[in-house]
């Protein structure tokens, strides 16, 4: 069972090294922060939310040990702002960090601290590094000044410890932030989806028609809109009265993987003369812009209804196996780049938590009038996508763009699907 650490920068490569090397199985869980500074307190409350790294609420019990250790005046909260406390008690450097610790909520903690004079740098090491020592929760010590001059006695006990130390806050928080998710992923390898079944019969070698990826979408029990195949404008006025008009009609060859660049798709056709005249019109434009293609036939459907677009994906990467793609779909996917990669053994309730940390996750809940979206219907085909990949090694690829997905209950419907089999 593997996890990755995915870092975007030279820096956090080495700082997220740094923590990894001393604590290599981070538990999942989020932030407790300690601090002496309501500065910086305000700071790890802005800084945490634009890194995304959680600030976890604390137990009721923690909160009632950590208000033990100050006096009642001094507010009792995540971030911990211990204030002046630390000069008349040194010791709250380190039951604070041993109270974080013991909060189930708690995953990583962070001591940021202003040094203070040589002896109190000296005094915070031997209340802190004794409780980091026997930690299984990695405990981060920033202290906060650049240049800020640091007694040798203190940073020997520091290095000599092996706990990792920051001089920015930030890099930390940032380091923190990656951390945290490689303690989730770690967490989750324990948490896989079961195997798919097999599908009854793949399509031979290379680019999938649509109407036979959709059949694969159909077995899989992914919903696409009502319609079927057909080889004659006859056969596509029977399919479109029994479908019920409006009508959308798609060309259908394996070798037309981009069939609106060549008119190869017709939208709202309102009736029968109009299903006629687009069936000529679609034959004829194929012919001008691909002579000699041959079509299966052309798909006609239903219209769907308007729903948030929303692409669902697979890959089966040389290195890594199988993974699945989730994202806006559309061409928002590409103006936005806002995609998460998942593993293709996801558990359902997982996928539910990655799905919402799309940066466009806003859009999923109610927004501008429209109702919340039905996350766990997107949820349902990521998993069952990763299942196909595990099952069906000649599966190289699938695309469904878009995924229209509607109000929270109401599903999603699969309006185009994209398959690549080996």
């Amino acid at each position: 069972n593997e996890a990755v650490a995915l870092v975007e920068t030279t820096d956090e490569l080495f700082d997220v090294t740094a923590i990894l090397a001393r604590y290599p199985s981070p538990p999942p869980g989020e932030a407790g922060i300690v601090t002496n500074s309501g500065a910086i307190r305000g700071l790890c409350f802005d800084f945490c939310e634009r890194v995304g790294l959680p600030i976890a609420t604390l137990s009721d019990e923690v909160h009632a040990e950590l208000a033990t250790q100050v006096p009642p005046y001094v507010h009792v909260d995540n971030p911990f702002d211990i204030g002046t406390t630390g000069f008349s008690n040194p010791g709250i450097f380190g039951t604070s960090t041993a109270s974080m610790l013991k909060d189930p909520n708690v995953g990583i903690v962070f001591l940021s601290h202003a040094g203070g004079s040589p002896p109190m740098q000296i005094k915070k090491s031997d209340a802190i590094i004794p409780v980091a020592a026997t930690a299984t929760k990695p405990v981060i010590l920033n202290i906060v000044g650049d240049d800020y001059p640091l007694d040798p006695t203190f940073m020997k006990a520091v290095r000599d410890s092996g706990i990792p130390f920051f001089r920015s806050p930030e890099r930390a928080m940032r380091a923190m932030a990656v951390v945290m998710n490689y303690a989730a992923a770690l967490a989750a390898t324990q948490d896989r989806a079961p195997e798919g079944e097999r599908i009854a019969k793949l399509p031979p070698s290379g680019l999938v028609v649509e109407y036979e990826g959709k059949r694969i979408l159909t077995d899989l029990g992914i919903h696409i809109p009502k319609g079927a195949l057909a080889k004659s404008a006859d056969e596509a006025a029977t399919i479109a009265a029994d479908v019920g008009y409006p009508v959308v009609m798609k060309a259908q060859a394996a070798e037309l993987a981009h069939k609106s660049d060549v008119g190869g798709v017709i939208v709202n056709i309102a009736d029968e003369p109009a299903l006629r005249a687009a069936h000529e019109k679609m034959y004829a434009s194929i012919a001008s812009h691909k002579p000699g293609l041959k079509l299966d036939g052309v798909l006609i459907e239903g219209m769907a209804r308007q729903g948030l677009e929303m692409v669902v994906g697979a890959k089966r990467d040389l290195q890594w196996g199988p993974v699945v793609l989730v994202g806006l779909g559309g061409v928002w996917i590409e103006a936005l780049a806002d995609a998460r990669l998942l593993p293709a053994d996801i558990s359902r309730e997982r996928a539910i938590t990655e799905i919402r940390k799309l940066k466009a996750s806003k859009l999923l809940g109610a927004f501008r009038g429209q109702a919340a979206r039905d996350v766990e219907a997107i949820a349902d085909v990521v998993v069952k996508l990763g299942a196909l990949m595990r099952s069906e090694p000649q599966i190289v690829e699938v695309d469904i763009n878009p995924l229209v997905v509607y109000g929270e209950g109401d599903g999603a419907l699969a309006l185009d699907a994209l398959f690549v089999v080996q």
